[in-house]
């Protein structure tokens, strides 16, 4: 079992730019975050909604664009934490390709202000395969959101 990875830090457009590739690029998507907005990530998502297999989407602080919501719910993969309870506030993208796993997981909430320069924010991309011990975690992580 091989446990080698990758790690490349992404900031700025290079954030922008690596999401929308690797929604494209990838055979499945899952997804955990705390508040979505519109914006170039979420557009690749639902052009490319049959590559989703999860994706949770929180609304604590009701930071969370409800048109985004209305946009994912006709999926059967998508799930809305409601807005009580523990803050659910994970920023996970785990994308299964056909010779790797890439997960991004850091600051970026799926927002506008994450994924068009309004925020400052810093994720790690993370690649390897499920025989990672990390790269495993993280998607039984997302599953079990």
């Amino acid at each position: 079992m091989s446990n080698s990875m990758s790690v490349k830090l992404l900031t700025g457009r290079n954030a922008t730019k690596t999401l929308v590739r690797l929604v494209r690029a990838c055979r499945r998507l899952d997804v955990a975050v705390a508040w979505a907005g519109r914006n170039r990530v979420v557009d690749a998502m639902l052009e490319h909604h049959r590559k989703l297999r999860r994706v949770v989407i929180g609304t604590h602080m009701y930071q969370t664009d409800p048109k985004v919501l209305r946009d994912f719910m006709p999926f059967t993969v998508a799930r809305c934490m409601p807005p009580d309870g523990h803050l659910f506030h994970p920023k996970v993208y785990l994308f299964e390709l056909d010779d790797a796993v890439k997960a991004v997981v850091g600051s970026h909430n799926l927002t506008r202000g994450a994924f068009e320069g309004r925020n400052i924010e810093v994720s790690v991309l993370i690649e390897g395969s499920l025989d990672n011990d990390a790269l495993r975690d993280i998607a039984e992580f997302v599953h079990a959101s």
